[in-house]
């Protein structure tokens, strides 16, 4: 019989309690790539039908519905409170769930503008620049705060523009010596022949000349 932390087992659990258990928990491990295939999981999904809230939690972190996604974690509050197992953990649970989707949401862009992002999560701009900072200290987000602008920057930012000089570069190397390439093939093709003159031919012409 499958024990939790506490001691206790898990028999007599209802499909509901199920539901809020396993999703909270899986929420502070899964990616968010992988979160459609839990609600679709055969054994998981019919204990979620027991708790559409938390499925609808599971479906909005995915969607990157972020603002829904927090109504509804917070709205699970009351009922996680009630709960023997899951009561002094929800601290902890929230927290990992609400910077889990805070990095999610940065992951993909090389600046984020504080406020918008505030907004998306339906939360004041104070409590957004805070979590940020922790997430950045314990690095689980490579980034940097303009508190003046409200900007977050990425700080592989430097190298993306890096690597992008570098395609250009390669990309303007690659047209001119095209162009040498043609220019040469049309030499060939009309029998123009350029010779070289060194130095000494020119120093020596006027003393053959001479001679």
């Amino acid at each position: 019989v499958p024990v939790l932390e506490d001691g206790s087992s898990l028999v007599g659990i209802s499909s509901r309690d199920l539901a809020l258990m396993g999703g909270l928990c899986l929420l502070t491990e899964t990616p968010r790539s992988a979160l459609h295939d839990l609600t679709q999981n055969l054994s998981f999904k019919e204990h979620l039908e027991y708790f559409p809230e938390v499925r609808e939690l599971l479906r909005a972190l995915y969607a990157a519905n972020y603002g829904e996604a927090m109504r509804l974690l917070n709205g699970l509050k009351d009922e996680v409170l009630m709960d023997i197992h899951l009561s002094r953990h929800w601290h902890a649970l929230h927290t990992s769930i609400t910077n889990r989707a805070t990095a999610s949401y940065v992951e993909p862009f090389l600046t984020v503008d504080l406020r918008k992002m505030a907004l998306a999560f339906g939360c004041d701009i104070e409590e957004l620049e805070e979590r940020l900072v922790k997430l950045i200290i314990n690095g689980d987000i490579e980034a940097r705060i303009d508190s003046y602008e409200k900007v977050l920057q990425a700080r592989q930012t430097n190298m993306r523009q890096s690597t992008l000089r570098q395609a250009t570069n390669l990309a303007e190397s690659y047209v001119a010596n095209t162009k040498a390439m043609v220019l040469r093939a049309q030499v060939i093709k009309h029998d123009l022949m350029v010779k070289s003159v060194s130095l000494l031919d020119v120093a020596t012409q006027p003393m053959l000349g001479r001679m």
